[in-house]
C-alpha cells in the first residue's frame, strides 16, 4: 500500500496518463452536464457576489449583465467545478506532504506574480474564456479558435521562456 501512496501522491504522474485522464473527465462531465467548463466566468461571478456582499452595486456593469449573475457559486455547475478544483488541489498537497507557505527572497517576485495575475486576469476576460475552456471545450469540438489558441499559447511560451532568462528579469542572486 505505502509503494502505491508513493507512486499517486509523492511522484510525478506521465503527463500523458495525465492528459488521458483529464479527456475523460472532461467527457464524462460533458456528458452528465451537457455544458462546457467556465472557470474563469465562475471566479468572476464570485467576485461579483464578494463585490455585492461589501455594497457594490454592480447589476448596472456590462459583464455582469453579459455572463448572468443567477444563483450562487454552490448552485451553478461551474460553481462546484471551482470548488472541486480548490479542495481536490487541496487534498493533493497535503496528502502528498508539501505544503508550504513560500515568500520570495527577491520582493520583485511579487510584483512579478502579481503583474502577471492580473495580465491573466485581463486577457481571459477580454477572451471572456481561459485556456481550460480553449484546450478541454475547444478542441474537442474542433473549433477554430482553439487550435489558433495553441498556436498562439506556443509562441507566447516561447517568448516568455526567452524573457524570464534574461538576467534583467532574474535580477541578481540572492545566495
Amino acid at each position: 500500500m505505502k509503494q502505491v501512496y508513493d507512486k499517486v501522491f509523492n511522484r510525478y504522474w506521465s503527463p500523458y496518463l495525465a492528459m488521458a485522464l483529464a479527456g475523460i473527465l472532461s467527457a464524462v462531465y460533458f456528458g452528465i452536464t451537457g455544458t462546457v467548463w467556465a472557470v474563469t466566468g465562475e471566479f468572476t461571478r464570485l467576485g461579483g457576489h464578494l463585490l455585492e456582499w461589501c455594497g457594490v452595486d454592480i447589476s448596472d456593469w456590462a459583464y455582469f449583465q453579459l455572463i448572468h449573475m443567477n444563483g450562487t457559486t454552490f448552485t451553478r455547475t461551474d460553481g462546484w467545478i471551482v470548488w472541486g478544483m480548490f479542495i481536490g488541489a487541496l487534498i493533493m498537497i497535503l496528502l502528498s506532504n508539501s505544503f508550504k507557505i513560500r515568500v520570495p527572497r527577491q520582493k520583485r517576485r511579487l510584483l512579478q506574480g502579481l503583474a502577471g495575475g492580473f495580465v491573466a486576469g485581463f486577457g481571459a476576460r477580454l477572451a471572456l474564456g481561459c485556456n481550460l475552456a480553449a484546450f478541454f471545450t475547444g478542441v474537442p469540438q474542433f473549433s477554430l479558435h482553439s487550435w489558433i489558441f495553441i498556436a498562439a499559447t506556443a509562441i507566447g511560451t516561447y517568448l516568455g521562456t526567452k524573457l524570464v532568462n534574461t538576467s534583467w528579469w532574474k535580477g541578481k542572486p540572492t545566495l
